[in-house]
C-alpha cells in the first residue's frame, strides 16, 4: 500500500491570501499547502479522500489517471468543492465512480449536487453514485476494505477511516476511545493537528501528540496544518516517529522509513 499526501492544509491553504507572515513567504516548498486530501494505491487501485477545490491540481501533480473510489470524510467546502472535476476520470466509464460517506455528507452531496446524483439532465457530467457508510460498520468499495468511525468536529463530526494498516484522521477537535481502538495498531496514521494550541474544532498540538502516543503507529504524518506551523521549525521539535507531512509526500505503508527529505522546488 501506497498513500500519497496530495494536500496538507486548512481551508485557506497555505500560503494565506493577503499574508506575509514567514510561513506564507517562505522558499521552503513544504510550506506549500493545498487543501487537505490523500491518495491511497495497492496494485492499480486507488482510493480519494477528499475532494476539495484543489483537486483539479493535485490530480495533475499526481499524474492520477483513474480512481476506483472515493471517501469524502465531511461535508465541507474544503473537502468536497472539487467533486465535479471528477467528471475528467468519469467520462469514459460504464459504471458509476462510488462516492461513500456518512449519511450526513451523502445528504448534503445529493443537495448541492443535484445535476451530479438526482437529476442527471444531460451528458457530460461526472459518473458518479453515492455509498452510505456507518460508524463502525465495515465496508468493501472499490476493493477497497474501508472501516469508518465518527468523531466530533465542532458540532458536528467527521468520518475518519482505516485501509488495512493505514488510518486517516482529519478535522477534529477530540479523538474518543472508539476512535483510538479502530486505529490501534496501525503502520501508518495521518492525523490532525492545527496549530500550536488548542481549537474549537480541531487538534492543537498537545491533543494531536497525546493521540498519537495511545495510537502508537510506526509512523505519524500530522496534516491539515495552518500558516502557523512553519515546517522546518515544527518539525524538528516533533517526537521520533511523528512529523509533519507535506504535499507530494508518499509513503509505503508497512515498508522502512519512508524518505522525509523537502521535495524539489
Amino acid at each position: 500500500m501506497r498513500v500519497r499526501f496530495l494536500g496538507t492544509g486548512t481551508s485557506y491553504g497555505v500560503p494565506r491570501l493577503r499574508c506575509r507572515c514567514a510561513t506564507c513567504t517562505s522558499s521552503d516548498p513544504r510550506d506549500r499547502r493545498r487543501r487537505a486530501s490523500a491518495l491511497v494505491e495497492v496494485g492499480d487501485r486507488r482510493l480519494l479522500i477528499d475532494v476539495g477545490p484543489d483537486f483539479r491540481a493535485q490530480a495533475l501533480d499526481a499524474d492520477l489517471w483513474k480512481l476506483d473510489a472515493v471517501f469524502v470524510t465531511h461535508f465541507h467546502a474544503d473537502h468536497v468543492f472539487g467533486l465535479d472535476d471528477l467528471r475528467g476520470l468519469t467520462d469514459d466509464v460504464v459504471e458509476p465512480l462510488p462516492v461513500v460517506g456518512g449519511p450526513e455528507t451523502c445528504d448534503e452531496l445529493a443537495r448541492v449536487f443535484p445535476y451530479i446524483f438526482t437529476t442527471r439532465p444531460y451528458p457530460g457530467l461526472a459518473n458518479l453514485a453515492l455509498r452510505r457508510i456507518e460508524d463502525g460498520v465495515f465496508a468493501e468499495v472499490g476493493g477497497f476494505g474501508l472501516l469508518p468511525f465518527a468523531v466530533p468536529h465542532g458540532r458536528g463530526r467527521t468520518f475518519g477511516l482505516r485501509v488495512g494498516s493505514f488510518g486517516y484522521l482529519v478535522d477534529c477537535h477530540v479523538v474518543p476511545d472508539s476512535a483510538i481502538a479502530a486505529l490501534r495498531g496501525v503502520d501508518v496514521l495521518a492525523l490532525d493537528l492545527l496549530q500550536d494550541a488548542p481549537h474549537p474544532t480541531h487538534l492543537g498540538r498537545a491533543a494531536a501528540l497525546e493521540a498519537a502516543r495511545k495510537i502508537g503507529a510506526r509512523e505519524t504524518w500530522f496534516l491539515h496544518m495552518c500558516h502557523e506551523l512553519k515546517h522546518a521549525e515544527t518539525d524538528a521539535t516533533l517526537p521520533p516517529g511523528m512529523r509533519l507531512a507535506y504535499d507530494g509526500l508518499t509513503v509505503d505503508v508497512g515498508a522502512p522509513r519512508a524518505d522525509v527529505s523537502p521535495p524539489r522546488a
